[in-house]
Formats: structure tokens, C-alpha cells, sequence
């Protein structure tokens, strides 16, 4: 797919929700469409209207920082501004096809404050948790790799991450 149309779908399905326009958005997937996250996995275009579109009341800005194309894929790195709260960033991997979009898997962030802070865990933790538990790793003090793997993050001044403790169990 021509790299500026594939750009220009995704700045409309972010429109979209800026607009709180569901016909628009609609109009740009796939009859087979699907999406992922740690919450959701791969479910259809009914589900994730009734589980997602809530969310774009809440939506004041989404703003694209960086949208890579790697063959039929689509990386797009956003921060989303909502109407109150805080602002928080994720990473979303959009799959193509004949110019729809077919495939969504986000990866959630952090809130923006909080992006590059040191958290803590106790050296006996471990997070051997599913993604599903976000909010039980948060309290543990893991951090979550792309949504692939669990880790602890070590004290200390450089968030040193060690690899061997906590990776995510098989389903």
C-alpha cells in the first residue's frame, strides 16, 4: 500500500474519534475486522464498537508522534489528550489491507507524566502475571513490554530490566 495512503487512513480513524464520528470510522475497516489489546483479544467490529467507542466521549486530541509502515503494517506511536484526565501514550499496530484496515493491536503506554520514571519493586517480587492483570502488575512494579513479556524493574537510577524473573506465561 502506497506509504502517504496508508498515513492518510490513519489519520482519519484518529479523526474519527476526535470528531466522534462512527460512520466515518466504519467506513475505513474491513467486514473482518478485529482488535486486540491487553484487554480484548481479537474481537469483531461489533464488540469493539460496543467495548470501544464509548471512549471517543472522552477524546479531546490524539496526537500522532510517529506512523511507520512496514509492508502491510502500520506502527503508529500516539499521545491521546482526553476531555479530563491524564494524558497517557500506547502504541498501535494496524494491519492493511486493500486499503481498509483489517487488524488493530494496541499496546498500551503510560501516562505521559509518568513516562521515564523509576518504579519500584521489592528484590523478592516477581510478575509472572498474564497481560489481563495491568492493574496487578502496576502494583508490583512491572513493566510491560509491548504486551510480550512481564518485567520487574530493578532500583536503581537506570530502570535496568531484568529479563529472567518475569515473562509472560503461555496461554
Amino acid at each position: 500500500m502506497n506509504e502517504s495512503h496508508a498515513a492518510e487512513i490513519i489519520r482519519r480513524y484518529y479523526g474519527a474519534y476526535e470528531s466522534k464520528d462512527k460512520e466515518a470510522l466504519e467506513g475505513l475497516l474491513s467486514d473482518d475486522f478485529t482488535f486486540s489489546s491487553p484487554h480484548d483479544d481479537c474481537i469483531n467490529q461489533q464488540t469493539y464498537f460496543a467495548k470501544c467507542w464509548p471512549f471517543s466521549e472522552k477524546v479531546r486530541a490524539f496526537h500522532l508522534e510517529r506512523i511507520a509502515e512496514d509492508g502491510d503494517k502500520v506502527f503508529v506511536l500516539y499521545e491521546c489528550e482526553p476531555a479530563n484526565g491524564v494524558t497517557f501514550r500506547n502504541v498501535e499496530v494496524f494491519r492493511m489491507e486493500h486499503g481498509e484496515v483489517k487488524e488493530v493491536v494496541v499496546y498500551f503506554g503510560q501516562d505521559a507524566g509518568r513516562v521515564g520514571r523509576i518504579r519500584r519493586r521489592r528484590d523478592s517480587q516477581t510478575c509472572g502475571q498474564t497481560p489481563g492483570s495491568y492493574s496487578r502488575q502496576r502494583r508490583r512494579g512491572c513493566h510491560i513490554d509491548g504486551g510480550a513479556r512481564l518485567h520487574p524493574v530493578r532500583r536503581g537510577g537506570t530502570a535496568a530490566i531484568n529479563r529472567r524473573e518475569c515473562v509472560k506465561k503461555p496461554r
